[in-house]
């Protein structure tokens, strides 16, 4: 099982945001059914995950994460 401190070191998004700037990281459980922003699988309810807080493009957006990491291709 992954730690709450090695979820939080994921780089989901590897350089592919150039402008976006990272206002909240965190590892939370969830609350409601959520969908990862890689994998498109479904984020249970109670499911620890990462979600991430940040501006880009001028508009302030959160992306959750499975801990499983992102989809290649």
């Amino acid at each position: 099982m992954l730690t709450d401190k090695m979820v939080l070191t994921a780089n989901p998004f590897d350089g592919d945001q150039d402008g976006a700037v990272e206002l909240r990281r965190q590892v939370v459980r969830a609350r409601k059914s959520w969908v990862c922003h890689w994998t498109r699988r479904p984020i249970a309810v109670g499911e620890r995950h990462l979600a991430i807080t940040e501006t880009y493009e001028g508009r302030m957006l959160m992306t959750r994460h499975k801990p499983e990491g992102r989809r290649d291709g």
